[in-house]
């Protein structure tokens, strides 16, 4: 003969499964998906030139997906896609001159992207990024500290500073006279999905 369980337990047993299975949920969900806000994102660079000053640019297109959880900074993720075509730096010879095959080659890739690999918490608001960067089709490891800027439940930002040696992605144009070294400062805000 089969040994019943009383219904008084049998419906405790349940309630504990539903706690166990709601918790496990629960804890899940504390990552939340965002979608950066491109009217509030910018991606800023700076590129010596003739050892005399620094010719500054921005992106004003960039759109992207971030992935994170408060509590575990570690299991974030970010992923971001910069219009190459949206580049201008205030003349447009020169911008031109970027879109074209000596630098950007617009017309056979259109966008820059960043993936991260791994998110390492590096203090207050601090994390350690890294993932690859994909410029002309070449892609290369980076690593970078990002700002936790601000968070509410409408809205995360975040900031950071980079440098990059653009010869590593197979943009040689003019290196000497114009910096291999490019300084880039991106900022954005993004909103739950």
């Amino acid at each position: 003969m089969l040994n019943r369980v009383p219904v008084r337990q049998n419906a405790l047993l349940l309630l504990l499964a539903a706690a166990v299975l709601l918790g496990f949920n629960a804890s899940k969900a504390n990552a939340a998906n965002y979608a950066i806000d491109s009217s509030h994102a910018s991606a800023v660079f700076c590129v010596n030139h003739k050892g005399f000053s620094y010719t500054y640019g921005m992106f004003t297109k960039m759109i992207g997906s971030v992935e994170f959880d408060e509590a575990k900074p570690a299991e974030s993720k970010f992923e971001l896609t910069i219009d190459a075509q949206s580049i201008t730096t205030g003349n447009e010879a020169r911008d031109k001159h970027l879109r074209g095959a000596d630098f950007f080659n617009v017309k056979q890739f259109r966008t820059l992207k960043f993936v991260s690999s791994s998110v390492k918490p590096a203090g207050d608001d601090q994390m350690e990024v890294t993932g690859n960067l994909t410029i002309l089709g070449k892609s290369k490891p980076i690593t970078f500290q990002l700002t936790k800027i601000g968070v509410s439940e409408e809205v995360i930002g975040f900031a950071t500073e980079l440098s990059i040696k653009r010869s590593e992605f197979g943009m040689t144009y003019g290196v000497g006279p114009i910096g291999d070294d490019v300084k880039i400062m991106i900022s954005f805000e993004a909103n739950p999905k």
